[in-house]
């Protein structure tokens, strides 16, 4: 069987799957999801550094904000951009009407590892799911050809 997978058939037509490999696969998705959430409190641990440096106030003048496609980054209100102009440290992605957003050189670093490891943790969610396709097909088959 693949990867370890045990398939017992019982009388019924019933199948418990065992894994060896669960312990491993277990480990490695926690260890996948306390990197995500290592890295989340890093980039808020760095929204308030990057609030105190400029000087203006977490959550209200400046705020943590998420896109999909864009990952973390910071909006300062364009009531406040005065602040933050000149700011080389501060990199601005855009302007919208809601305000400026933008990142500092160390909350890039840590999106793109953030975006690293959701793609790390994708695929290894993927690779479970066909795991137990592949046994689950492995099993229909063995049962439906014991029947003819």
């Amino acid at each position: 069987m693949n990867v370890g997978v045990i398939i017992k058939k019982m009388e019924c037509p019933t199948c418990i799957v065992e894994t060896f490999f669960s312990v491993y696969l277990w480990v490695l998705i926690n260890g996948v999801k306390e990197h995500l959430d290592a890295v989340e409190a890093d980039i808020f641990h760095e929204f308030e550094e990057v609030a105190s440096k400029v000087g203006l106030e977490p959550g209200k003048s400046i705020k943590l904000e998420s896109a999909e496609g864009v990952g973390y980054f910071l909006r300062v209100t364009l009531k406040m951009e005065k602040q933050i102009r000149g700011i080389d440290w501060l990199k601005k992605i855009d302007i919208q009407k809601a305000g400026v957003r933008c990142r500092s050189t160390e909350m890039s670093l840590l999106n793109d590892r953030l975006i690293a490891l959701k793609e790390e943790y994708a695929n290894t969610q993927m690779a479970i799911v066909k795991e137990i396709l592949t046994v689950a097909g492995e099993f229909l088959g063995d049962w439906w050809y014991g029947r003819m």
